[in-house]
């Protein structure tokens, strides 16, 4: 059994890098094509000028980019505690629990200000900061799952139907990456040379908040016996289709929804290259990647239950590391 379920877990990840891959590798191509046709076709930095290197650089960052992290959950049920359950052993559903190398899309604004240049030279660094608001659009992953929850139904063609034969009854725990997601940076711009341009490598130190929603559910139908259906048959009261319904039920549906805030610090690299002059504002893109280590607890557990006593327990745990890589396109302000 362990054997399978890392290979599942692994194949997930494989099927994920070579998604990741892919799109950046796109994203890296425009990045060298924009590069190639940038109006600076000789070597020309802007942020090399003698009257800039003593200047402080603010810029609006636009930035977009996929994060990747493996989170696992699991969901549990009680016993069956409603009527002619009261000394019941048998659980509401079975148990479940999985893995998954979720990859969530985002898009962001921010702001940075780079200082002037630590030395007299154009050629040595500048410290830069940066704070960006984004916002994560990723479907919710059903991480840990036994059937399917839906609407409970009952096959009319089926005379006495029993409680295997209702449809829409499951377990799930899945989570999302909510959409407010909090990045913020310090590190130090270092211009080199590189395909005949000059570029900046920037390396930093990554601060990111992000919240990840977490919804349970339990849905199952038993037999009423308050509505004196026989059991473990419910069909012979069923008014509605001559042959027994989904009212001789009792559906249980367990239903609860958290949040656990994540902080993550970690370092990050970037490429940047300035993409031309318009006027008083010089715009840059950039790729790069981060990683984050996220600080502190990290799993969430929680339960629900009904008036009848029959419970439901629910948990999320977030793996120690998530890495975001992306592009960005800077606007800065360089008076002439």
């Amino acid at each position: 059994m362990l054997r399978v379920a890392l290979d599942a877990i692994l194949a997930r990840m494989r099927i994920a890098v070579n998604r990741a891959r892919k799109r950046l590798g796109s994203a890296f191509s425009c990045f060298l094509l924009a590069l190639a046709s940038s109006s600076y076709a000789d070597s020309y930095d802007v942020l090399a000028e003698p009257d800039g290197k003593d200047r402080w650089l603010p810029a609006v960052l636009v930035v977009a980019g996929y994060s990747f992290q493996d989170v696992g959950a699991t969901v549990r049920s009680g016993d069956l505690m409603g009527p002619s359950f009261v000394n019941s052993t048998n659980p509401i559903r079975p148990p479940a629990s999985g893995h998954d190398l979720m990859t969530t899309p985002d898009v962001g604004l921010g702001f940075e200000l780079m200082t002037p240049t630590l030395a007299g030279s154009s050629w040595v660094p500048r410290v830069f900061h940066h704070a960006i608001v984004s916002g994560a659009f990723g479907p919710y992953r059903d991480v840990a799952k036994e059937g399917t929850i839906e609407d409970l139904a009952v096959d009319p063609d089926i005379t006495n139907p029993r409680d295997n034969n209702v449809t829409g009854q499951g377990s799930r725990t899945r989570v999302q990456m909510d959409k407010l997601v909090l990045r913020a940076g310090t590190g130090v711009a270092w211009p080199v040379e590189a395909f005949g341009r000059n570029l900046r490598v920037r390396l930093s130190l990554e601060y990111v908040r992000q919240v990840m929603n977490v919804e349970g559910a339990v849905r199952r139908a038993v037999c009423d016996v308050s509505n004196g259906a026989p059991v473990p048959m419910c069909g012979a009261i069923g008014v509605d289709n001559g042959g027994g319904g989904i009212d001789d039920f009792r559906e249980i549906d367990l239903r609860k929804d958290k949040q656990k805030a994540l902080h993550g610090l970690g370092p990050g690299l970037e490429l940047e290259a300035d993409a031309g002059r318009l006027g008083s504002i010089v715009p840059s893109l950039s790729i790069g990647v981060q990683a984050y280590r996220f600080l502190g607890d990290r799993d969430l557990k929680f339960y629900t239950q009904n008036e009848y006593g029959e419970t439901a327990r629910f948990t999320f745990e977030q793996e120690p590391w998530a890495i975001r890589a992306g592009v960005g396109v800077r606007f800065r302000w360089i008076p002439e």
